[in-house]
């Protein structure tokens, strides 16, 4: 098995995506598995853009000889990583360990709501700002074309679920 990560983090950065991406690079070799990574970290002092399609091509690149590519962010690197999926015809693993279109939405928009508070008025089709749409609508796009998702929680498992991504989807 060969797998390419996407990573928006990588060591020496701090945070989760550098500890987990660390962690997969250290154990996955130990269970037989050849692990290929691409951080993003590499190309986040690009303009904003630009640095998605530079890590798309890198991810592209990469890609050749891969079984499968499993991307450690929903959106960021997990657009450019279903992308070259999709075109390599490789099986698609997201790990989602918050719910982004909300967390951008408080940080970004001005979302005051709480996540059970956004889930359900996304089911009662309350009208959100556009950009806190257009980052749901990219959330939600790449978990239903996922082939996994992974989920920290039964409580992010749950909101998904609400929200139409598949439970086969969903670990």
């Amino acid at each position: 098995m060969k797998l390419l990560v996407a990573t928006p983090l990588s060591p020496p950065d701090s945070g989760g995506p550098a500890v987990y991406s660390d962690m997969i690079q250290r154990e996955l070799p130990k269970q037989g598995i050849e692990v290929r990574l691409v951080s993003f970290r590499d190309v986040r002092q690009l303009p904003k853009g630009l640095s998605h399609l530079v890590f798309f091509w890198r991810l592209l690149r990469h890609a050749w000889g891969m079984d499968m590519v499993y991307a450690l962010d929903p959106v960021s690197v997990g657009l450019p990583a279903r992308w070259v999926a999709r075109l390599y015809s490789k099986p698609f693993i997201a790990r989602t360990p918050g719910f982004y279109a909300w967390e951008q939405g408080r940080q970004r928009a001005g979302l005051t709501e709480t996540l059970d508070q956004f889930v359900e008025g996304i089911t009662q089709k309350r009208r959100y700002p556009w950009r806190v749409r257009k980052w749901l609508a990219l959330q939600l796009t790449l978990a239903r074309q996922a082939d996994l998702i992974i989920v920290p929680s039964q409580y992010l498992k749950d909101l998904y679920e609400k929200l139409g991504v598949p439970t086969g989807h969903l670990k």
